[in-house]
Formats: C-alpha cells, structure tokens, sequence
C-alpha cells in the first residue's frame, strides 16, 4: 500500500496505520491497516500502511480533513488495551510536547505538518499497549486478543459525527475535567524505564 489518491472535493477520512511488524507488537497499526482494506468501508473513507515512514506522514496527511492513526505506544495500561485521543486532548502540539508515542516521528510529523499549515482539521490517535517491540519478536497474544475490538473502534470512528465512538477493550477519553482526570487515571502507572510514555494535558 501506498499514497492513497481521491476528489479533493469529497471531505473523506484516511486511516493511517503505523509500526513496523519485525517488532512485534510494534506492528500493530499496519495489522489494522491490513484487516481494513479487507472490509467494506464506508464511502470516503481510505486506509494506507504507513509503516515507519516518520516524517513521510506528513505527505500521507497532506489534503485528508481528517485523519485516523494506529499505533502502538507504551500508555501504562496492560498489554493490548488502548487509548483513543485527539490532538486538543494531549500535548501533541505547541512548546510542551509532552505526549511521546514510541515512534517519536509520529509526534515530529504532527508538528511539521502544523508549521506548513497541512495538519488535518481533526486528527484521531489510537495508542496500542505493546507487550513486545523486540526485533524478530512475534505479535504478543494479548495484542492479538485485542486486534478485533481496536479494528471495530476504529471501524465506528469512521461514522463518528460528534459523540466519541465506543471503544470495546480499551479506553476513549471523554471531553472536560472528568475525561481528562478518567485517563490521568490510567496513566499514573509507572513506566519502565527507558520506556516512552504518554502525558495528557491536565495531569500535571
């Protein structure tokens, strides 16, 4: 899979799914990517493997109003659960870039495609706990476990209008104070160190 192309017309959405499968669970956004472009998806709506492109997203991105990314990261939850955030729920954006998914390209991208003025109007992160992201590692079985209910989230926030889709076996942060201290919540965990981890704007 590639550079996706449409009527620059139509306002669409494009799913994005990130890692690289030689690391595991690292490989968890292109295993949705690839069971998406399996199922019928609905009008407007396009998937591409972005893989470990880093700063190539930017030009994924490029046209899309809205954009959805697959990741894995480590959120401090249990291997295989996962976090659904847009960019006015983290600090992605902005002099304190405290939100580090694993791939730091990720965060770089967003921020470059926000200095040429390209980002898209709405931007939707799906994070993915790995259990592993060892080189030659295979995808963990938790991680395994989850892939239908992440693909399902995903699936719905394709028809989302402006009620956050239910996320089936992980965590969709809700909007105001409660949202914001629901998710601090889960992110008070320790992180391993030498592991990336998530901060959420609000939980300092």
């Amino acid at each position: 899979m590639g550079q996706v192309t449409r009527d620059p017309a139509t306002p669409d959405t494009l799913i994005i799914g990130l890692g690289n499968p030689l690391r595991g669970d690292d490989g968890v956004g292109v295993r949705v990517a690839q069971a998406l472009v399996d199922l019928a998806l609905p009008d407007g709506v396009e998937v591409v493997d972005g893989g470990t492109q880093g700063l190539g997203i930017v030009n994924l991105m490029e046209g899309w109003p809205r954009v959805i990314l697959v990741d894995a990261a480590d959120v401090g939850m249990a291997p295989g659960q996962f976090i659904r955030f847009g960019l006015e729920e983290a600090h992605l954006l902005g002099d304190d870039q405290h939100l580090s998914i694993h791939a730091a390209g990720l965060r770089d991208a967003l921020l470059l495609a926000q200095a040429l003025g390209t980002l898209p109007r709405e931007v939707i992160i799906f994070g993915v706990q790995p259990a592993t992201v060892e080189w030659g590692s295979r995808s963990s079985p938790q991680v395994e476990a989850a892939l239908p209910g992440l693909i399902k989230a995903v699936l719905a926030e394709t028809v989302r209008k402006k009620t956050p889709a239910s996320v089936e076996g992980g965590f969709s942060m809700g909007r105001g104070p409660a949202g914001r201290r629901g998710l601090c919540r889960h992110l008070a965990k320790p992180i391993p160190a030498g592991r990336q981890s998530v901060g959420v704007q609000g939980c300092t």
